[in-house]
């Protein structure tokens, strides 16, 4: 609603119907809300343009954490199974290694 032009306001039905009629607001409050419309206006393009780098963020959270598994199942196919328990005890022991081994192996 806030989005809306200035014809909105002015040559339609749906804004008097629904602002003083359903909503019994006064004109006053009325003007008010239309002087709102650039604030919203720039914080809606603020949070798409957030909502965009995070999703761009996250992309290259994947591709790094696949890159990472994929170094870690190497790592792993150049021990034996006992050398690969040993390290799977060492990384219960270091809490920092363990949360990201976790993640790693979708445990977290």
């Amino acid at each position: 609603m806030l989005s809306q032009d200035d014809r909105f306001y002015e040559e339609s039905s749906f804004w008097p119907s629904l602002a003083y009629q359903e909503l019994g607001i006064s004109i006053d409050q009325a003007e008010k809300l239309k002087t709102l419309r650039k604030e919203v206006a720039k914080r809606r393009n603020n949070l798409d343009q957030t909502l965009s780098k995070l999703e761009t963020v996250r992309g290259e959270a994947i591709v790094n954490m696949t890159s990472l598994n994929k170094a870690m199942d190497k790592l792993m196919s150049h021990l034996n199974t006992e050398q690969q328990a040993k390290f799977a005890v060492w990384v219960a022991k270091n809490k920092w290694c363990m949360e990201m081994m976790s993640v790693l192996w979708g445990k977290h």
